[in-house]
């Protein structure tokens, strides 16, 4: 099951960066570094889900009726897989028949994102008030002073991607300026945009770190989409200012999580390496 599952995700993904990717290599290293590939090791159905969608982020850009379809079919793949992913799809859905019917692309900006994380952060009991009031009408009641019912702001997780987010605006704003806009660079803010929003609800509920991962999934394209971008348009020192400040921003969150803390170590993934004296001798006992 584990290599089936493996060979699915990691596969769709490198499909896309191969595919799609305007610098591979870079690509390659925010999933790795963005500590998506370990988080696909305990979140397997929902990492089946996104590779699915990330895989038909192409069918959203070009108008057809067979994209359309295309979309649809996805959606359902993705949903049967896991529920949450219905978010990712009524959004594909949406940003599709706005773009190509009614001829307004969404692009949240900066100011938008912000604004609205200010009053997420303020306004945190208010909401989860209202969220609870919403689960309690759904089969998700059960979540309602369960285990995971509580508020706590993901402070690394938000501040690394606050970085990301300031990557991608700036080099938005610096190919604005030098060249035109697509949908593609639109499609991508806007799903940046919303993974800060996710993330600052993790303030509410816990539970939304996991719906976070819906939408900054798609660094794995956006970062790479802008990488060259930023040393075309300036100068090189500042170009490699902020490549160091991004690659420390990924590297330190993935060390101290990942390495030091061992947040996405599941017992299937243990090596020699990693497992402890204490845990060899518990292993021995339940054996």
């Amino acid at each position: 099951m584990f290599a089936l599952t493996s060979v699915l995700i990691n596969g769709l993904v490198f499909f896309v960066i191969f595919k799609y990717s305007k610098n591979p290599i870079v690509a390659i290293l925010v999933y790795f570094f963005g500590a998506f590939y370990f988080q696909s090791m305990n979140g397997i159905r929902q990492f089946l889900a996104m590779a699915i969608l990330l895989a038909g982020y192409p069918l959203v850009l070009k108008k057809s009726w067979k994209n359309l379809l295309g979309i649809i079919i996805l959606s359902v793949f993705a949903i049967s897989m896991h529920d949450i992913s219905a978010m990712v799809a009524a959004f594909y859905v949406v940003y599709y028949l706005l773009a190509h019917y009614a001829k307004k692309e969404i692009c949240i900006n900066w100011k938008v994102t912000l604004g609205i994380v200010v009053v997420l952060l303020l306004a945190a009991p208010l909401i989860n008030m209202l969220i609870h009031n919403v689960l309690s009408m759904t089969r998700f009641k059960s979540y309602i002073d369960g285990k995971f019912d509580y508020g706590d702001l993901q402070i690394i997780p938000f501040a690394v991607n606050i970085i990301i987010y300031a990557f991608v605006c700036i080099a938005y704003k610096y190919k604005k300026d030098k060249e035109s806009i697509d949908m593609t660079d639109k499609f991508m803010i806007t799903l940046q945009s919303l993974g800060i929003i996710a993330l600052a609800m993790t303030n509410i509920s816990f539970l939304f770190l996991r719906i976070s991962y819906m939408f900054t999934f798609f660094q794995i394209v956006s970062i790479a989409l802008y990488w060259d971008i930023i040393k075309k348009y300036i100068s090189m020192k500042k170009a490699y200012t902020i490549y160091i400040v991004l690659a420390l921003a990924y590297v330190g969150s993935f060390t101290y999580i990942n390495v030091i803390h061992r947040v996405e170590e599941a017992i299937p993934y243990q090596t020699v390496f990693s497992i402890t004296e204490e845990q060899v001798k518990e292993n021995s006992k339940i054996k």
